[in-house]
Order: structure tokens, then C-alpha cells, then sequence
């Protein structure tokens, strides 16, 4: 990296000093132009493949999605505008916030076996 920065400066102090024209009448600044514009797509970042996203990090993304609506679902129950709810509405929250936890049990328990059960294989 420090060599390409190198030459790049190299090529633009000679493109700052360059005439229009050399002895072979090419127009040296087009000529530096293309050379910086070549070295810089050579160094440019290429894009890494996507990795395969497998079953277990499926469900690591989903506990992670799940675990901040289960905590602000909990907080909201400890608000005054859960308390104006009316009993049905309130009691089929906290059902709902129960089988989120359920949910996020099961899905730890999985992940747990099915990461154990990987690294048996691995040994």
C-alpha cells in the first residue's frame, strides 16, 4: 500500500508538471490521467463474497431481533399508558411476552445443541 501511494504521488507531481504534449506529440496529461486512473482500479476494494449464511446463524439473527422487542415489550408494560389498557388487552400482552421468552428459550436451547453437535463432528 505504502508503494502504490508511493507512485500515485509520483504520477501526480509528474501530471502537475507535465506539458500538454511530449516530443511523440501524445498529450502526456491523458497519459497520466489513464495510468492514475488504471493503478488506482488495481488497488480499488474488491467486494468479498457473501458467506453463506447457515441455519444456526439464521437462528442467532432471530434471537437477536427477538430480545430487544421482548425487553421494550416488558418496559412498556411498566408504562402508565400499558396501566390505561383494559384487562383484555393488557392480559393478552402479557401472554404474548411470555411465549416471546418461551420462543427465545427454545431457540437458545437449539442453538446451544446444534453448536455442540457441530463441534463434535469437527473432532
Amino acid at each position: 500500500m505504502k508503494k502504490f501511494k508511493v507512485e500515485l504521488m509520483e504520477l501526480i507531481n509528474e501530471l502537475e508538471k507535465s506539458n500538454y504534449s511530449n516530443n511523440n506529440g501524445e498529450l502526456k496529461k491523458d497519459r497520466v490521467f489513464k495510468e492514475l486512473k488504471e493503478r488506482v482500479e488495481e488497488m480499488a476494494v474488491k467486494p468479498e463474497e457473501p458467506k453463506e449464511i447457515t441455519y444456526i446463524d439464521r437462528m442467532r439473527i432471530e434471537k437477536n431481533d427477538l430480545c430487544p422487542k421482548i425487553n421494550k415489550l416488558i418496559e412498556f408494560q411498566e408504562t402508565e399508558t400499558f396501566k390505561k389498557l383494559d384487562d383484555f388487552q393488557r392480559y393478552h400482552l402479557f401472554v404474548q411476552c411470555y411465549f416471546m421468552q418461551k420462543y427465545l428459550e427454545v431457540l437458545n436451547t437449539r442453538i446451544s445443541y446444534e453448536v455442540e453437535l457441530k463441534d463434535k463432528k469437527i473432532k
